[in-house]
């Protein structure tokens, strides 16, 4: 009977101990959410009277009350000669007003219309991401909401933390039309760890700027970040990806008009479908097939002219040169010196056209009659290189071999058509 009241005994105040220690968490905690929080921190607590709270315990008390903890330091309580590590100061915050904490973090890049977010109302909207329009409710946001969705101009925010203590916070900025973004609306993803690394640490993962036009029969143009336009229906469905260069009329009784990369300005349906150009495009495409036409008509007067033009140079030249007996005439030619040499080298040389170096010949003969109505019979009186205002070595090294060789054409007869020589 003795044992049984001693065990007795050691439970209660096993358990007394226990309440106690919980109830110096509690205070512990209550005491500094009681106090003032500063903008952008946690709370922070004091374990001034230096009761026995241990790390563990701190932690578990948190957990239990939803509470994010931060930085915190440890201190050694002596009782009786005991000695045993407490919790000395720690940072916390409620787990539902982490997101007034972001705000306050990322004041600076935010607008002042963030400040009292918490407060207003709730809603569904679509936003734009990874190509497509997604589905958000239990949107906070300042502006109006209709019907559960999100309407007219302002400032909001969703959030969304997860079972491992890590989430999203996307910030909204803009305006709205029946939860559809209109105009242009901004998008901005802060991520953030309550569990591993510092929980105060918060990041922004990226931004999304969106263009959506207004809601017309069901449907809603919308530029993606590439620039290109689609269309989404009014649930948030996309009806036709984005693939116009711009829009020149919203939806109406089933059709709408963009402007198409390769046929202009077209009208299509509510599949994307070609149904027939615009009104303009036709008055464009007329007036360019008119330009079009009047442009050849121009070009072919042009060539009509300049046939005519060569047909009376070659009566005038015909008429100088008929009755050229006696007269010394000229003309050039061309003359390729292969000046490779032999072996396999020689060989790719002229494989590659390399090998050839190319000589202007100018030549002077006296016409010893006409033959027919259009060739002379002359005889070659002088031969001489023309040299180009810039040459290879190869060319003035092969010169003389060339030069000599033409010169055996001295005094030789040569037949030419007209078109082949001019009087000198």
């Amino acid at each position: 009977m003795e044992k049984h009241n001693i065990l007795r005994g050691l439970l209660l105040l096993i358990v007394a101990v226990s309440l106690q220690s919980t109830t110096a968490q509690d205070k512990l905690f209550q005491t500094a959410l009681n106090q003032t929080r500063m903008r952008g921190q946690f709370y922070v607590a004091r374990n001034e009277k230096g009761k026995g709270i241990s790390v563990e315990k701190m932690r578990q008390y948190a957990a239990q009350h939803n509470y994010i903890i931060g930085k915190y330091t440890e201190q050694t309580i002596d009782k009786f000669g005991d000695r045993s590590s407490a919790v000395n100061t720690f940072e916390f915050l409620p787990i539902e007003s982490y997101p007034e904490f972001v705000y306050e973090k990322l004041k600076d890049g935010l607008a002042p219309e963030y400040a009292g977010i918490t407060q207003s109302s709730q809603g569904s909207c679509y936003i734009y991401c990874d190509k497509e329009f997604v589905r958000m409710d239990k949107v906070y946001w300042t502006g109006e909401v209709v019907d559960g969705m999100l309407s007219g101009s302002g400032y909001g925010f969703k959030e969304e933390i997860v079972d491992t203590g890590s989430g999203k916070i996307f910030f909204l900025h803009g305006a709205f039309q029946n939860g559809l973004p209109k105009g242009d609306c901004v998008f901005r993803d802060c991520v953030f760890n309550l569990n591993n690394g510092d929980p105060k640490d918060v990041k922004e993962s990226g931004s999304r700027n969106i263009f959506v036009g207004n809601l017309c029969d069901g449907m809603a143009s919308y530029r993606e970040p590439k620039g290109k336009y689609g269309f989404v229906r009014n649930d948030g469905t996309i009806a036709i990806m984005p693939s116009y260069d711009s829009i020149l009329k919203e939806f109406q009784n089933g059709k709408a008009e963009v402007v198409d990369d390769k046929k202009g300005e077209i009208v299509i349906d509510k599949s994307g479908s070609y149904v027939d150009l615009t009104d303009h495009q036709k008055e464009v495409n007329a007036e360019r097939a008119l330009a079009k036409a009047v442009a050849e008509a121009e070009a072919q007067k042009a060539r009509e002219r300049a046939e005519q033009e060569a047909l009376e140079r070659r009566q005038r030249d015909y008429e100088m040169k008929k009755d050229c007996t006696g007269r010394t005439i000229t003309w050039l030619e061309q003359v390729k010196y292969d000046s490779a040499g032999g072996g396999v080298g020689g060989f790719l040389f002229r494989v590659t056209g390399l090998a050839y170096t190319t000589y202007n010949i100018r030549y002077d003969a006296i016409v010893e009659s006409i033959l027919g109505d259009q060739s002379v019979k002359c005889i070659i009186r002088s031969v001489n290189i023309e040299d180009p205002p810039l040459a290879s070595i190869n060319y003035f090294k092969y010169k003389s071999e060339v030069n000599h060789e033409v010169k055996k054409n001295l005094g030789q007869t040569r037949v030419l058509d007209f078109s082949e020589f001019e009087l000198k």
